[in-house]
């Protein structure tokens, strides 16, 4: 019994959410990856390579009519060069940041 409390306890744990964490809207992420495959200077088509699908599913993922899939986020992100944290992080922009 004792053992089945601590597992309860353990699965609570690591199911709870931070609270400070939000899920980013398609939209946002769509605009993060365009600009990070933009900024890589890899095009649409090659992006559709890299991730097996046509060319038209990113533009859908870049408009956010269409969520990325977490393999192809993964996929993406290396071909651009980028983190997944710089792409999904709340509060981490997108826009090349100025020398100042």
């Amino acid at each position: 019994m004792e053992g089945a409390q601590n597992h309860r306890l353990q699965t609570t744990c690591i199911t709870m959410a931070d609270p400070t964490s939000r899920e980013i809207e398609s939209s946002e992420l769509g605009a993060r990856l365009q600009a990070a495959r933009k900024a890589a200077r890899i095009t649409q088509e090659d992006a559709a390579l890299a991730i097996n699908v046509a060319r038209t599913t990113i533009t859908a993922i870049e408009k956010g009519d269409r969520r990325v899939q977490a393999n192809e986020l993964v996929v993406l992100a290396q071909l651009y060069g980028k983190s997944l944290n710089e792409l999904v992080r709340a509060g981490v922009s997108s826009k090349p940041l100025a020398v100042q």
